[in-house]
């Protein structure tokens, strides 16, 4: 059988908004809520607020000696933009404050995953350069994935900031193949502890 969630999954009530998959067969002795053999997620855990609550529910609905994996993105993504915006701040003498997704470090997600109930935790981490023909075609790439990035949102910056801060990392951002930007994905995966009532 196939269930899928089909809402925000740091939602507590998260258990009561499961749905059977219009593929799957009518289980004879139906649970509620279900427990799943396997939870896979794909770059979505860097959008929750309360990262470890998260966790703690989605451990809820996995079977003992199940699994969980997904991947999620680490610190130093997109820290081109980020160390330009700070450039560019400090120029113009105006304070610097963060803006965008703030990324969880790999040792912070196997602690989260601990807390949570899972064993046998394995984290695998890359670093991943794309390239853009220049910062514009940058800045509305991220725009259109949904990654805010630091110069929109309810801080605005300056216009002669936000051109600093172009002109900055098309300096020192740039190589051969053009401005270029990191990922920094992670690969997380954890298998539900069993609980032993001895």
């Amino acid at each position: 059988m196939v269930h899928f969630i089909v809402a925000d999954a740091e939602d507590s009530d998260l258990a009561h908004r499961i749905i059977e998959s219009p593929f799957s067969q009518p289980s004879e002795n139906p649970s509620f809520p279900p427990l799943f053999d396997l939870v896979v997620s794909n770059a979505t855990f860097q959008w929750f607020n309360e990262p470890a609550k998260t966790l703690q529910n989605l451990s809820g609905l996995i079977k003992p000696n199940r699994w969980m994996l997904f991947s999620t993105f680490g610190v130093q993504t997109l820290t081109e933009l980020h160390q330009s915006m700070i450039m560019a701040s400090s120029k113009n003498r105006i304070p610097y404050r963060r803006k965008g997704l703030t990324y969880a470090d790999g040792d912070l997600w196997v602690n989260w995953c601990k807390k949570a109930g899972f064993d046998e935790i394995t984290l695998e981490e890359s670093m991943l350069r794309q390239h853009f023909a220049g910062v514009k075609d940058f800045q509305y790439s991220i725009r259109r994935t949904g990654t805010s990035d630091a110069s929109t949102g309810p801080l605005q910056y300056q216009r002669r900031t936000l051109l600093d801060m172009q002109f900055i990392y098309e300096k020192h951002f740039r190589d051969e193949q053009g401005v270029y930007c990191t990922y920094h994905p992670m690969f997380v995966s954890g298998r539900k502890k069993f609980k032993s009532f001895n």
